[in-house]
């Protein structure tokens, strides 16, 4: 409901409505709002955490992170109410900053990671400034994305949070494999010119085509 609707606009009624349980029953489990929030953040740390960690252990070359990407991606989609209003959210609970810090500082480590490994390899032609960048902007895309992507498709100025129009997301295939893309492109132009063009090539293919996975 809050991925749907936004989380300022349920409260605990709502969500003993959905589950079709008595509002005393969901309090016998969670107080108040704040406590589920608390518990979604919880799961969300934990379910990205592990998919950032298979990240590092796996990428042999740069076409497969797109495969890690997309369940990053698909991670964040499954929470995406904590990124939809994550100023609202942090400013109301510490905890909650602390933890989208976490959250933010793991995606930077393990990001910085695998570009210097990259780097290294000669995979990739980049300075150490180049990578402070593509860093920040490889975070801001994947942190700020379904917010842009949402106000991009947005059908009305002021749509109605609850609408189908603004809140349904796309599917999620398509809808991180655009994300994906991006990301992609961005680390492209790093690549030694003789092959940025079969690269970005393979890259259409893949955004227009997302089932085609790379093996």
């Amino acid at each position: 409901m809050f991925n749907e609707c936004g989380e300022p606009n349920v409260n605990t009624v709502d969500i003993a409505a959905e589950l079709d349980i008595s509002p005393g029953n969901l309090y016998y489990h969670f107080r108040n709002k704040d406590e589920i929030i608390t518990e979604l953040f919880n799961r969300f740390e934990e379910h990205l955490k592990k998919s950032l960690e298979a990240l590092e252990g796996s990428i042999v070359e740069l076409i497969e992170i797109w495969v890690h990407l997309g369940l990053i991606f698909e991670s964040i989609a499954a929470y995406r109410f904590i990124y939809r209003d994550i100023n609202n959210l942090v400013s109301r609970h510490t905890q909650w900053y602390r933890q989208f810090r976490r959250i933010t500082d793991q995606k930077e480590a393990t990001t910085r990671f695998i570009i210097g490994a990259f780097e290294e390899e000669k995979k990739i032609i980049i300075t150490p400034q180049g990578i402070d960048a593509l860093v920040e902007q490889i975070l801001l895309c994947a942190t700020f994305s379904h917010n842009f992507h949402a106000l991009r498709n947005a059908k009305t100025v002021n749509p109605n949070p609850a609408s189908s129009d603004f809140q349904k997301k796309r599917s999620a295939t398509e809808s991180w494999s655009h994300f994906t893309f991006q990301i992609m492109m961005l680390i492209s132009s790093y690549l030694p010119i003789e092959r940025q063009t079969s690269f970005i090539e393979t890259l259409v293919l893949l955004r227009d085509n997302p089932e085609q996975l790379p093996i």
